[in-house]
């Protein structure tokens, strides 16, 4: 039997058992949500029973009459408590949930939901049935919560002012967690972010509160942790960036030099604003298409601003080696020993299978690997952000 794997893409979560066609999936809770709305908008009496339970689903996730189309998408997946089963994060945009779905019998379990709630990285104990996942917490930062099969207890387990995300369970563990964490540098009133710090690899028992930093360097990101049988530490490994950059004195010159063109063009740009909200036409015409494409075009997978239209065009032959990602986006693995190896470049998300296959993405293309051969191609999607192995 070959792999199966769960993938995200723009918010639609796909289902593939390698050598066949990959599924999209359905969510009868979504599904009921969008039916209502619809049923809303258009006015009509409800004529079957639970309408009041519709009509509160439909205002909770985002439907109603304000809102006759509520944006539905799935944002996290992990496996589920027994094989063919998975769990995810779907949200609207008022409210997000925890949902468990068994794919064969398309049954689906809503654990945990809230109206605001939105997380990432969710990942599940193979034992003690506890889910781990980064919950958003409205001013930029980011937490990892714990909670419960049933959906009842959770709890924060980090906390500060930082960016804490992609939990994953230490294999033979009860407690403890590894997680990517990043300071936020805020400005003086304390608000507005105006930089991150670079991003380490944190293990975290839950029980003690005992934290180890494992990996962590001011020139470098490491993200995405993920603990093997035999004690390596897989993860994704980048160059960091600060959001003020460095000075560079020629740039400056020439900001000076372009200054008053780049004030004439925003004058322009404003009335050009004006004229369509108040008088329904541009005052710009040769742009206006062109920068809807460009923006309908761009995406954000690791951190990175990613133009897929720029990507490099491949036949249906070719190998897709490189994908939506920068080169330096690698899986590296780094052994009990201390010693480290990259496995892979050009990656935006990976996991890995009971047998030990590596499965990752480069965002456009999505590889199986195992020590000693080639990377295979398994599927080419027009974009994978995200994926689980099940």
């Amino acid at each position: 039997m070959g792999l199966k794997i769960a993938y995200l893409g723009d918010g639609e979560l796909k289902i593939l058992e390698e050598g066949g066609e990959a599924q999209k999936l359905h969510s009868p809770f979504a599904q009921n949500v969008l039916d209502t709305a619809k049923e809303i908008a258009k006015g009509k009496e409800w004529k079957t029973e639970g309408r009041e339970n519709n009509l509160e689903a439909a205002m909770l996730w985002g439907g109603g009459p304000g809102n006759p189309n509520p944006e539905i998408s799935i944002s996290a997946v992990t496996r589920g408590l027994e094989p063919g089963e998975i769990t995810y994060v779907l949200h609207t945009t008022e409210t997000g949930g925890v949902f468990r779905q068994i794919l064969e019998e398309k049954y689906e379990r809503r654990l945990f939901h809230k109206r605001g709630f939105r997380a990432n990285y969710i990942d599940r104990h193979p034992e003690t049935k506890l889910m781990v996942f980064s919950r958003f917490t409205g001013d930029g930062s980011s937490a990892i919560v714990a909670i419960d099969d049933g959906g009842v207890d959770h709890k924060e387990v980090t906390e500060g002012d930082s960016v804490d995300e992609a939990p994953s369970w230490v294999p033979g563990e009860i407690a403890d967690i590894v997680y990517q964490s990043r300071g936020i540098a805020r400005a003086r009133q304390g608000r507005h972010i105006v930089d991150y710090g670079p991003s380490s690899i944190i293990r975290l028992n839950l029980q003690t509160g005992e934290t180890e930093t494992l990996l962590d360097d001011d020139s470098t990101d490491y993200m995405l942790p993920h603990v093997l049988e035999d004690g390596s530490l897989l993860f994704i490994r980048r160059p960091y960036k600060s959001l003020q950059g460095k000075t560079d004195p020629k740039t400056f010159i020439m900001d000076v030099l372009l200054f008053p063109f780049r004030t004439a063009w925003a004058l322009i740009m404003f009335l050009d604003s004006f004229s369509r909200f108040f008088g329904g036409k541009p005052l710009i015409t040769s742009t206006g298409k062109r920068v809807e494409r460009e923006e309908e075009a761009m995406t954000v997978i690791r951190g990175a601003m990613i133009n897929m239209k720029q990507a490099p065009a491949i036949s249906a032959v070719e190998e897709d080696t490189k994908g939506y990602m920068p080169a330096n986006y690698e899986l590296v693995q780094k052994k009990p020993d201390g010693t480290e190896k990259i496995l892979a470049r050009h990656v935006a998300s990976y996991d890995v299978a009971g047998d030990g296959t590596i499965v990752y993405t480069n965002g456009r293309t999505i590889f199986r690997y195992r020590e000693g051969s080639r990377p295979a191609t398994i599927i080419r999607e027009s974009l994978v952000q995200e994926l689980v192995t099940l």
